[in-house]
């Protein structure tokens, strides 16, 4: 019965040993297929290439104007957020409160020109979402 059961563990712990190596083959396989995966595109700065999440549409002028004063909007609420000094926080999240005023108001322009952009409607509730915020996170 013991030799069995000696067996049995012996039997148990190879199986187990054998997971673990094709767990492990399958995560390295799995990042070598990611690394491959990498798009490069050529020929195009970087700074004209929207980011994943920017509205686009009729009206690219303003949309990109307000992309760019959300994107300086969200650096300055990560600024406040990461520094531990009050006084430079709470002028961050001023800074911050006149970049999202700023993107909503070129926004709002482009949604008057193009009034069912499903994606510039999201973006301007997300920016609402980040003023409100910075707004609240104010120290008087």
């Amino acid at each position: 019965a013991e030799a069995a059961k000696e067996q049995m563990l012996a039997q148990i712990a190879a199986e187990n040993e054998q997971k673990r190596r094709a767990e492990e083959a399958a995560r390295r396989n799995a990042a070598r297929d990611a690394a491959k995966k990498v798009e490069v595109i050529e020929d195009e700065p970087i700074k004209q290439r929207p980011r994943p999440g920017d509205p686009t549409g009729k009206d690219d002028a303003n949309i990109e104007k307000g992309n760019a004063e959300y994107k300086r909007g969200m650096d300055l609420v990560d600024e406040g957020r990461s520094t531990s000094s009050g006084k430079k926080s709470t002028q961050c999240y001023k800074d911050a409160v006149n970049a999202f005023t700023k993107a909503m108001g070129h926004y709002q322009k482009a949604a008057q020109a193009d009034p069912n952009n499903k994606s510039l409607e999201d973006r301007m509730q997300q920016c609402n979402m980040q003023l409100y915020w910075a707004r609240k996170m104010q120290r008087l």
